[in-house]
């Protein structure tokens, strides 16, 4: 049997307004999140052109919130996002403090 392994919690989800993932993101430090520049830009093509939908790849639906862009970098395909609800900070990772026994990254 494989062994599965969760989704880490700093992972998230790219939607479309009525709510279909359209592609990942992940956080860099709470509130902070980063996507594909293709990713939102096909995003926005499907309805509100300044606020994009994020939620939490381990919990669909969960954590739900907009995100604004706060900076592009076309060349290199990535975006910059502004959450306008922070996602708690990840145990051992983007600078929060490891749990007791878990190796930081």
């Amino acid at each position: 049997m494989t062994k599965r392994h969760p989704v880490p919690a700093y992972l998230g989800r790219v939607l479309s307004p009525s709510g279909v993932p359209q592609g990942t993101c992940f956080q860099i430090a709470p509130g902070w999140l980063v996507t594909a520049w293709h990713v939102a830009q096909a995003t926005f093509a499907l309805g509100d052109d300044e606020v994009l939908l994020v939620d939490r790849l381990s919990e669909p639906g969960a954590g739900r919130t907009g995100a604004r862009v706060v900076a592009e970098d076309r060349k290199a395909d990535l975006i910059l996002l502004r959450a306008a609800r922070p996602s708690p900070p990840v145990p051992g990772c983007c600078g929060a403090p490891a749990r007791s026994g878990t190796p930081s990254p």
